[in-house]
């Protein structure tokens, strides 16, 4: 009986020394351990906490500039508790709904109040959400971070300019000017690759020798000519977009050019009023002779503005300057020289435009620019506050920073633009452009049997894809469906729906807009938002066909091929014969059943393709899944 009551007194201590543990963890140990996703209920210092226990204030509680408040100060404090390098970003938004960028005429200047020290001083105005400082904290420390960020020129009223700290995950490199980046890389190369004339300072040399002024800009890949005085850079892409006749007008800002060019080409740059010059002065005075001059030295001065123009023929030779000379006399091939035919802006005479030939020389024989089609090489002017980021090799050019944004994996594909490349099927395509939200995609090479490309017909009869008699593999619009489709794996099979092909005719002295267009005069008058057939004579619909002229990428001849081999298109010339490439990319015409050429086959996808990787460049094409 004893034991039994020494038992119960036992358990009884026991019983209150657990009720004591457990009421000082809960009671006293709480404050020193919250759970790890549970929030302090008091801030240590005021303000925003940005991450862990790193908080941002601003002084007087106010973070934005305008025109009453020119400066903005603000404090970073807190621990780094994470031990980790912490990287930290100042940036500028501007909230004004008009107008997404910072105006232009303002300077910033960030001072780190610590050590009165100036760590940026500049304008930033490119991009809606701008970075204009990165910091870097590193290991265990206490944080007390203070600046002032004032804007030291007030030529305008400015409103709304918010300031604010993000935090990064990782080191990004500021952006800097494209035209200061570019100078800095030109005074790092050999005068043997650039030259100064009249204050412009132009690329000139072989292509072997210049390889630094490259520039990825809305899915297509360009070169920068020469760097302007005013900060702005000229641009020509690196190959050919398109070939069509010039037109009946000599002058540039009348020809069936200028329309493919400010209105085609245009619809396919991303965001063109913030990085283009889009009021640019474009020289089309006519120039007979044969060394070209300068266009401003020229009696009788033609200019127009627009947003996209040509290379000038003075332009061209001066990218000759300082090539080797050979011992016939003639200059070796300039960085410009892509084997090909196409147009410059400057007439001859008043009956013939200028072009180069594919062995590089200029072509001054009396062409009529409405029978006679060249390539088209679209030139731009960047604005003056255009940045970069990349090299400018080919294999890292610059991007734009304000460009189309970078995709997220399962982004749309309809989403995206005009020269991306996209890996269908383990072949590369490249996107037309998108109609109705389906991208229209077209092959980057054409279909071969091994390394020899397939030469067939094109159809049987002048209507593409309907035939008055039976079929068969000798004819692209029969291969295409029935042969070749099937051999593309039944996924990507799926992704492919029926598209529509105009069959409209293109003839000489003809506007590319009838190919596509029923309305009258296209050969004399501007039609943009055109009618569009619909008969079944002049449309083919179906999940694969080829390029028609007047399309992006239409006339696409291969740069890696030394000769390249002629190309069907699926636009007739006439009641019997077709168009197609010749491999000077100059336009020719066959028999529907008399030629023997390649395609590039085109299909249309669904407006639900998804983008799974990649980045749209030619050496990391997306790739897509449905």
């Amino acid at each position: 009986m004893k034991n039994d009551g020494l038992l119960k007194i036992v358990l009884f201590a026991l019983i209150i020394i657990s009720i004591v543990f457990l009421t000082y963890k809960i009671f006293l140990g709480k404050k020193d351990n919250p759970p790890s996703n549970q929030e302090p209920t008091t801030y240590k210092y005021k303000g925003d906490k940005i991450y862990n226990d790193i908080y941002l204030e601003f002084q007087d509680n106010k973070n934005v500039l305008s025109t009453n408040n020119s400066d903005v100060i603000f404090t970073l404090k807190g621990d780094n508790i994470s031990n980790n390098i912490i990287y930290y970003e100042i940036t500028l938004n501007y909230e004004q709904v008009s107008n997404n960028y910072i105006n232009s005429d303002l300077v910033f200047n960030l001072i780190s109040l610590d050590d009165n020290n100036t760590l940026s001083t500049g304008s930033y105005n490119t991009i809606n959400n701008r970075i204009i400082y990165i910091g870097k904290i590193e290991g265990l420390s206490n944080i007390d971070k203070k600046y002032k960020l004032e804007v030291l020129s007030k030529n305008k009223d400015y409103n709304n300019i918010i300031v604010s700290v993000n935090i990064a995950s990782e080191e990004k490199k500021l952006p800097i000017l494209g035209y200061e980046l570019v100078l800095n890389s030109i005074n790092n190369h050999p005068n043997t690759t650039w030259t100064d004339v009249d204050n412009v300072i132009y690329f000139s040399g072989e292509e072997n020798t210049i390889n630094y002024n490259y520039v990825w800009y809305s899915g297509k890949l360009w070169r920068i000519m020469a760097l302007n005085p005013d900060g702005s850079m000229k641009l020509i892409t690196d190959n050919m977009m398109t070939t069509i006749a010039w037109g009946k007008n000599i002058e540039y800002n009348g020809s069936w050019v200028y329309q493919w060019l400010n209105e085609d080409f245009y619809d396919t740059l991303y965001d063109p009023n913030n990085i283009l010059v889009t009021d640019a002065t474009w020289n089309y005075t006519t120039d007979g002779n044969r060394i070209p001059s300068k266009p401003d030295t020229l009696p009788n001065q033609k200019t127009v503005n627009a947003p996209i123009g040509l290379i000038s023929s003075y332009e061209y030779y001066v990218a000759s300057k300082l090539c080797d000379t050979l011992s016939s006399g003639a200059k070796k091939s300039n960085y410009l020289d892509i084997h090909h035919r196409f147009w410059h802006i400057t007439p001859q005479h008043d009956k013939a435009v200028r072009s180069t030939f594919e062995d590089g020389k200029q072509d001054l024989y009396d062409r009529h620019p409405g029978n006679y089609q060249r390539a088209i090489r679209p030139s731009i002017y960047l604005n003056k506050y255009v940045e970069f980021t990349g090299t400018g090799t080919k294999n890292d050019p610059y991007k734009i920073i304000g460009d189309i944004p970078n995709v997220n994996n399962n982004d749309l594909l309809n989403t995206r633009i005009s020269g991306e490349y996209v890996l269908f099927d383990n072949d590369v395509y490249r996107i037309i452009d998108i109609f109705d939200n389906k991208a229209k995609i077209m092959r980057v090479d054409y279909l071969r049997n091994g390394n020899k490309g397939i030469e067939i017909h094109i159809a049987r009869t002048i209507v593409y894809g309907n035939p008055a008699h039976p079929q068969n593999s000798e004819w692209w619009d029969y291969y295409l469906p029935n042969i070749w489709f099937p051999t593309i794996s039944l996924d990507y099979q799926k992704m492919v729906v029926d598209g529509i092909y105009y069959l409209g005719k293109y003839p000489d002295y003809t506007s590319y807009k009838n190919t596509i267009c029923t309305d009258a005069n296209l050969d004399s008058v501007r039609v943009k938002d055109c009618n569009k057939y619909t008969a079944s004579d002049k449309i083919y619909i179906g999940k694969v066909g080829i390029s028609r002229i007047g399309e992006m990428f239409a006339a696409q001849q291969l740069d890696y091929e030394t000769v390249p081999l002629k190309m069907w298109t699926i636009t007739p010339y006439d009641d019997v014969e077709n168009r197609i490439v010749h491999d000077s990319n100059s336009l020719w015409r066959h028999a529907t059943w008399g030629g023997f050429h390649v395609v590039h086959p085109t299909l249309y996808l669904k407006e639900s393709i998804k983008i799974t990787g990649g980045d749209g460049t030619f050496n990391n094409p997306y790739t897509i899944s449905e």
